[in-house]
């Protein structure tokens, strides 16, 4: 019996997209589970506090895990940050970064 791939591994394989995180959080509470949501989602706690705090770090998230470096190296957070999509989204992540003390 094959285990169901959670939502980041989805991600990571190219049969979800970041705009797919709403239907995986529906998934969850639709499931009988006692996971927690980031368990669920195949995150980390930390990973879903930071795309609670700003849905744009799920970019983040999804790369450092591509990568398979963990989120909290500060040097990794800003080289993720400088391949996003756009000069003004990475902009966004540089300063929400700095702000909240991870860069």
């Amino acid at each position: 019996m094959s285990k169901t791939k959670n939502y980041v591994e989805r991600c990571l394989s190219g049969d979800a997209s970041l705009e797919d995180l709403d239907d995986a959080i529906q998934e969850w509470h639709e499931a009988e589970t006692s996971l927690e949501i980031w368990d669920f989602l195949g995150m980390t706690k930390d990973e879903y506090a930071r795309i609670c705090e700003d849905r744009r770090m799920l970019r983040l998230v999804i790369r450092s895990r591509h990568l398979r470096v963990p989120m909290s190296m500060k040097p990794l957070d800003l080289a993720v940050a400088a391949r996003s999509a756009d000069v003004s989204e990475r902009e966004v992540i540089q300063t929400w970064l700095q702000k909240t003390g991870r860069s």
